[in-house]
């Protein structure tokens, strides 16, 4: 079902960064910056998107006041549709414009905004109302009816219900796009590009816009069922999104990289082109300040098909990838306290962990779903020093990754011993990249500057 949103709250499954020790925020960079991010309780960091509110009076127009009321016997008939086929367009479009109905109603609104005095009955109004767009979705997919879902879908896009809902209460538009995005439908693509490309849409909004990119392609399983014209205009979506948006809250950056990965393009004309989105992608691995964005930026690049000929630095990108990964290391390894008991008590160590197996790790030597990924696999083709280089980052890397994951596994005595092993392993890493830094500083010819500083910034900060 799909979980209301408040102000903000992320959705779904995505990864939230357990909280560590809080620094004084600088008040400069926070005037800069247009999100704030509030660290406020173990297990959890919450995200104020300033543009969020904009939304919150529950000043907009309902849609479809005096549309029809549907009863159980519908929702029941929309279920069984989405389950075995048999679709009945007239049904799904009435059962599409009351659930748009109940989620800008203001008495549902208002019990949302206000929970002493808005009515528990109008508050489940907006769950229901939300759940009655997803839950047909979810069953189809289960079911793998995509007609189904095509013509649920082209419903929900529909003139005057999809571009109405993402211009009305922010309640209202989250949950419609959450839905969306669950769909994994092919024809949401062009209405996730317009949402990445609308500044006056908040963050949460191109997070579920990026993360309804990277369903439709099965997080790059099914990016070849897509034609590459099409792929290309989400790409630059989102390689566009990435550029013009650096300071929004960086879960939503964070998704728009895995969907740029998950395309597998590397150009806006795939084996030819400037290789533009590896640029974008390579700007976030080298300079981001988020460990995370720097983590996922390595996965992405290491999902793309890069042109062969496109003379690129693949140790310059290797060296950025193993800072990354020794940023990541540490973090897990200052936050782990070997008497804690019971070890789950060491959730962020194990949140560090899995980005680091799961995104550089993978980023580095390829995933097994995606053929032709993985930076060891690219380098392969470009010459022997490149792949000699790439190659000894992502053994040592291998080894990290190893190593953290014994330490999460750890029990009694083994504990002290994994994490001296865990220091031994991220300190080896820390040398090769200094005695073998990359002898490239540009990405590519007429590419980005990236300069390998050396690992002076994986210092855990």
């Amino acid at each position: 079902m799909a979980p209301l949103l408040m102000f903000g709250f992320a959705s779904d499954g995505l990864a939230q960064r357990p909280k560590t020790a809080a620094k004084k925020p600088d008040a400069k960079k926070k005037a800069e910056e247009t999100a704030e991010v509030i660290p406020v309780h173990v297990g959890a960091e919450v995200f104020r998107d300033n543009l969020n509110r904009r939304y919150l009076d529950n000043k907009y127009d309902q849609l479809f006041p005096r549309g029809e009321s549907i009863v159980q016997q519908q929702v029941d008939q929309v279920r069984a549709m989405a389950e075995k086929g048999n679709i009945n367009k007239a049904l799904l479009k009435t059962y599409v414009q009351h659930a748009a109905k109940e989620l800008t109603s203001h008495a549902n609104i208002e019990a949302m905004l206000d929970t002493q005095k808005g009515a528990s009955s109008s508050f489940l109004k907006l769950e229901e109302a939300a759940n009655r767009l997803a839950i047909p979705l979810e069953a189809a997919n289960l079911k793998g009816n995509a007609l189904f879902r095509k013509a649920f879908v082209q419903e929900m896009l529909a003139p005057g219900v999809g571009d109405a809902l993402i211009k009305n209460h922010l309640y209202a538009r989250v949950q419609f796009m959450i839905a969306l995005a669950n769909s994994a439908e092919p024809e949401a693509l062009d209405f996730f590009n317009g949402v990445l490309g609308d500044k006056d849409q908040p963050g949460l909004m191109k997070l579920e816009a990026a993360r309804g990119i990277s369903r439709v392609v099965a997080g790059g399983k099914k990016a070849e069922s897509i034609d590459a014209n099409t792929r290309v205009k989400s790409a630059k979506a989102l390689s566009d999104f990435l550029r013009a948006e650096p300071q929004t809250i960086w879960p939503a950056l964070d998704r728009a990289l895995e969907a740029l990965g998950a395309l597998r393009l590397d150009s806006f004309d795939p084996g030819r082109g400037d290789l533009d989105f590896l640029a974008t992608a390579s700007l976030y691995l080298a300079k981001a300040q988020t460990p995370e964005l720097r983590a996922r930026a390595t996965w992405a690049i290491g999902m793309m098909r890069i042109n062969p000929n496109g003379k690129v630095a693949y140790p310059l990108l290797a060296a950025h990838a193993g800072t990354a990964a020794i940023e990541l290391a540490e973090r897990a390894l200052g936050e782990y306290n070997p008497s804690a008991e019971p070890l789950d008590l060491n959730a962020p160590v194990r949140y560090w962990t899995a980005r680091l197996i799961a995104e550089v790790g993978l980023g580095l030597k390829g995933d097994p779903d995606l053929p032709e990924s993985g930076l060891v696999t690219q380098s392969n083709r470009a010459g022997r020093d490149d792949a000699r280089a790439v190659g000894n980052v992502e053994e040592k890397v291998r080894e990290v990754c190893k190593a953290a994951d014994a330490l999460t596994k750890a029990v009694g005595a083994l504990r002290t011993t994994e994490k001296a092993n865990f220091a031994k392993t991220i300190a080896e890493l820390r040398a090769l990249l200094a005695e073998d830094p990359p002898k490239e500083t540009k990405l590519f010819p007429n590419g980005p500057d990236l300069p390998f500083g050396g690992t002076e910034a994986a210092t855990g900060r």
